[in-house]
């Protein structure tokens, strides 16, 4: 059996390992932001082979199919065995608008690395957002047009996750907590690499959604406070779970590679990757979705 086929072996056994235990819910999603940062070893793992292959140290090619199950496995040991008291104390950054201009539509782009992100809605404020970083604040951009009487937020994580990844409790510590105004109608755009995602949009008057994710578990509450609510959601290696309020028209366009799916109170028809309702012609209230990437588990409850 060659070095090669060893290797690649490992690879595909550790990356299941590792989806099996997200799925479990063991480990979370966030884990493969620290796997993924590890990629030099891939490199490192077959120069090893090419240099000792053929040779009389020929043995010291298992070395690689070593390095990189430890590259992937060690992560998610790691992260099923922090201790919470070891986590170290974050920093906190507060930002918030009032909604002093008359706004007729409301743009969010919300880029965020890893860790845990919740979005509500809020009564008082265009925005009010709480953030737990690791060394950089979030760059936060508002922006008032007086043409079309819209405002446009911008909010970048800036942080160096990699001096934090490896520290016991950093996924804890790295929260945002954002409250969006349930007065105004909203375009929101999130994109993040990994996450544990809480976003109850069931207040907001959102018209669209889109969502750009790798290796989260997003559970996402929509509402019925807009007309028609078009929603686009590409997410690779992600766990996402939709609740919808009975009585909207739902339609869903699969291009994910579903692993599985689960519907519970909500009655759905099927016909290859198409998912709706019976009502949706009919129903005064729609919302249309578009799921893209490799989700591996999709999970939709009717409330």
């Amino acid at each position: 059996m060659t070095v090669s086929r060893i290797r690649n072996g490992v690879i595909l056994l550790s990356v299941g390992v590792v989806l099996l235990l997200n799925n479990l819910d063991y480990v979370d999603w966030s884990v493969w932001v620290s796997i993924l940062s590890l990629w030099p070893v891939l490199l490192i793992a077959i120069g090893i082979e090419k240099i000792f292959a053929k040779t009389p140290l020929s043995f010291l090619s298992y070395l690689s199919p070593v390095l990189l199950l430890l590259a992937i496995l060690g992560p998610a040991y790691y992260y099923y065995n922090y201790e919470e008291k070891a986590a170290p104390s974050g920093k906190t950054f507060r930002w918030e608008k009032e909604m002093t201009l008359p706004v007729r539509k409301g743009y969010a782009s919300i880029d965020f690395k890893a860790g845990r992100l919740k979005v509500d809605a809020g009564k008082d404020k265009l925005i009010l957002a709480n953030f737990d970083y690791w060394r950089r604040e979030p760059l936060c951009i508002y922006n008032y047009s007086d043409k079309d009487s819209s405002v446009r937020l911008e909010i970048k994580d800036l942080d160096h996750f990699w001096r934090g990844w490896f520290k016991p409790g950093f996924m804890n510590r790295h929260e945002w907590d954002l409250f969006l105004s349930e007065k105004i109608p909203w375009d929101l755009k999130i994109e993040n690499a990994a996450m544990s995602g809480d976003l109850n949009l069931s207040e907001l008057i959102l018209e669209n959604l889109s969502i750009d994710s790798d290796a989260s578990r997003l559970k996402i509450k929509l509402g019925d406070k807009a007309k028609n609510l078009k929603a686009k959601i590409d997410s690779d290696a992600s766990k996402l779970e939709l609740l919808i309020p009975k009585g909207v028209g739902l339609h869903i366009e699969n291009r994910a590679s579903l692993s599985s799916t689960d519907f519970e109170d909500i009655s759905i028809n099927h016909q290859k990757k198409i998912y709706w309702t019976s009502n949706y012609d009919s129903a005064p209230l729609k919302i249309d979705i578009s799921l893209r990437g490799g989700i591996s588990g999709l999970k939709v409850i009717g409330y």
